[in-house]
């Protein structure tokens, strides 16, 4: 649990930092931690639920990796690692999901829960048509877009087609 513990927390510092705050105090254990900042919200406090740090490490270390070496040779082996990286962000992100976490508590569940599962589907809305290089990150909102319209309207005419129906029998 230790790299997972480190992980949560290096994610809470960096994200202090995107929002100008500074770190006072970081400490881990393998059965806990605490980032002590100056500046708090409730992306910084959800941030290690949604931001998979070991992947973006991984993408990180290739991108340094090439300037001095073509990484292309290693694609399998980068793909591998990102996708091992993001299978322990989402496995351990859900069994601290399971426990009593103060960062949920602080910012509210409703919130907490729908900041946790609209960072996720960004990262891999963004996420995995940067891995597959088959289609572009434009391309797949724009079918996201589209696809959530369709939803959406066929809900809306499925509850126009209830009301109607539920209209008749009232009449009736």
């Amino acid at each position: 649990m230790w790299l997972y513990v480190f992980g949560h927390e290096l994610t809470h510092t960096i994200w202090t930092w995107i929002f100008g705050g500074r770190v006072k105090g970081f400490r881990i254990s393998a059965s806990g931690g605490y980032v002590e900042t100056t500046r708090s919200n409730a992306l910084i406090a959800l941030a290690p639920y949604f931001f998979p740090i070991y992947v973006w490490l991984v993408i990180l270390v290739t991108a340094l990796l090439g300037i001095f070496l073509d990484t292309s040779h290693y694609a399998f082996w980068i793909h591998f690692a990102i996708g091992a990286a993001y299978a322990f962000h989402c496995t351990l992100t859900c069994h601290a999901l399971s426990m009593e976490q103060t960062d949920i508590t602080r910012s509210g569940r409703f919130l907490s829960f729908t900041i946790i599962a609209t960072g996720n589907g960004a990262v891999l809305l963004a996420g995995i048509p940067l891995v597959t290089s088959q289609v572009g990150v434009t391309k797949a909102l724009s079918w996201w877009v589209s696809d959530s319209v369709t939803a959406f309207c066929g809900i809306g005419n499925w509850a126009v087609g209830l009301v109607l129906v539920c209209l008749r029998h009232l009449r009736a």
